[in-house]
């Protein structure tokens, strides 16, 4: 039944892709370009660096009707280029206001879409501002990359330098990072794999999940469950409403576990005489190792401080 539904959805995609006509193309290379800002709305913006000093773009946008109120735009300021797609007001990316998810036409995503296609030098600075459209970065080595979309996913692969990631409702897969991140969400969930350096994530309802990662990680959920695998460093980890996993964890330096309403079970690579604990929990339990469950612990053995703390959660350590 589900691949009946998968094949019909998109027999119908294909369908609308096909009665769609392409209203504004662009196409150009250029050289000396240090940085580059988009603001691609519904586009899919797609970012590839190379070893190459030159930068080629393509670019088309899609429309079921109304022809005339889109268009790929472009201006270079020495060493910047900014493309934007302009349409419904919009001048040029400096004169766009914030978006707001809420007031985004939902509708216009059914008889819209478009590609803005990147292939530039591996330093390039990316800046990228979507609404719908979906961002995709590649072999970036930068001073900043910065990634916005409100429903489109986020998705990076071989990227150093700062970075900094938000979304409202889409997601963010990223893997293969070094640097300093920082990446906020609303509703949208995490995806860090293969991070070294540090990490800031936070979300209010998406879920974290943060893999073999290396360096000072931080991670904070209102109510999605935060899941860690394969870290090695330092962690500040918080929930209210979620859970807290972690699964082979190595442990260097002090760290810290707090849940309020949600269960903290913790598997680590370091012995438990590693650490000293000091763990805490109003209602709920705290075993670690094989000993008994208990209110509160304390254990003084080790040189690196693990502290847990909970009001109604459980609290486990292996």
């Amino acid at each position: 039944m589900k691949t009946i539904i998968t094949l019909g959805f998109l027999c119908l995609s294909l369908a609308l892709a096909a009665q769609k006509k392409v209203i504004s193309s662009e196409a150009f290379s250029m050289e000396g370009i240090r940085e580059i800002i988009v603001q691609g709305r519904f586009c899919q913006v797609n970012v590839i660096g190379q070893a190459t000093p030159r930068l080629d773009f393509k670019g088309e946008i899609r429309h079921k009707n109304q022809p005339q109120h889109y268009l790929i735009r472009h201006q270079r300021e020495g060493d910047v280029l900014k493309v934007w797609v302009e349409g419904n007001g919009t001048q040029s990316p400096e004169n766009e206001e914030e978006e707001d998810l809420e007031g985004w036409k939902k509708f216009e995503i059914s008889i819209l879409n478009g590609r803005l296609d990147f292939i530039v030098p591996h330093t390039t600075i990316v800046k990228i501002k979507n609404r719908s459209g979906r961002i995709f970065v590649q072999n970036i080595q930068a001073d900043t990359l910065k990634l916005v979309s409100s429903s489109g996913t986020i998705r990076g692969e071989n990227l150093s330098g700062w970075g900094y990631c938000r979304t409202q409702s889409g997601r963010m897969y990223l893997q293969g990072l070094s640097g300093e991140w920082l990446g906020i969400s609303t509703s949208g969930t995490h995806h860090w794999e293969q991070l070294k350096g540090t990490l800031q994530a936070q979300s209010r309802s998406g879920r974290v999940y943060v893999r073999q990662g290396e360096g000072q990680i931080n991670v904070e959920a209102t109510s999605g469950t935060i899941h860690l695998e394969q870290i090695q460093g330092p962690l500040r980890v918080k929930t209210r409403s979620g859970r807290i996993l972690g699964k082979d964890l190595l442990i260097a330096q002090d760290a810290a576990f707090e849940a309020s309403s949600g269960a903290i079970k913790v598997d680590f690579q370091n012995p438990l005489e590693d650490f000293q604990f000091d763990l805490k929990t109003n209602s709920g339990s705290i075993k670690v190792g094989k000993g008994p469950a208990r209110k509160q612990a304390l254990q003084n053995e080790g040189k690196i401080a693990m502290t847990g703390l909970t009001r109604s959660g459980r609290q486990r350590y292996f």
